[in-house]
């Protein structure tokens, strides 16, 4: 794994500059990736100051994998049936699916602008709540359900 550290604090943080550069890019529109990082940017300083926390590194990282699922359902035809089969997913994966679970948690949410929705979203992320966790645990409780086809799994 990379090993990134944080400028700004000094920590030694694993998959921070993977998670900021995702965020970055899922946020960007139109090719803007100033006003995307200045939305990452402001929300992530007020989401840490929310918290009492010192490294925003540590906020993004454990948010992130708080929305993140380990499992994923695939439909997979078998004869005439169709089954909902549950994967392992790799962590580049788990990544990219818990960043956009967070932002699309964000677009429901009723706040005025973007950088209020994303740090409300942070933060109760990483208080494990909200709409980016509980999307994750329908995914797992659909998972368990459907445990019975992970034989089919190849």
């Amino acid at each position: 794994m990379i090993k990134a550290k944080n400028v700004s604090t000094g920590i030694n943080s694993e998959y921070f500059n993977i998670i900021l550069s995702k965020l970055l890019n899922l946020i960007m529109k139109d090719g803007k990736k100033n006003v995307a990082y200045k939305i990452v940017n402001k929300s992530v300083l007020l989401a840490s100051s929310q918290l009492n926390l010192s490294h925003s590194s540590e906020l993004l990282t454990k948010a992130t994998f708080n929305a993140s699922p380990d499992l994923e359902i695939k439909s997979k035809r078998i004869g005439t049936g169709v089954y909902q089969v549950p994967k392992a997913i790799d962590m580049n994966k788990k990544l990219t699916l818990g960043l956009k679970n967070i932002l699309d948690a964000c677009k429901v949410r009723k706040e005025y602008t973007m950088m209020e929705r994303l740090s409300g979203e942070l933060v109760d992320a990483y208080n494990n709540k909200g709409i980016a966790v509980k999307k994750k645990e329908e995914i797992h409780k659909l998972a368990e359900a459907n445990k019975s086809f992970a034989h089919f799994n190849w």
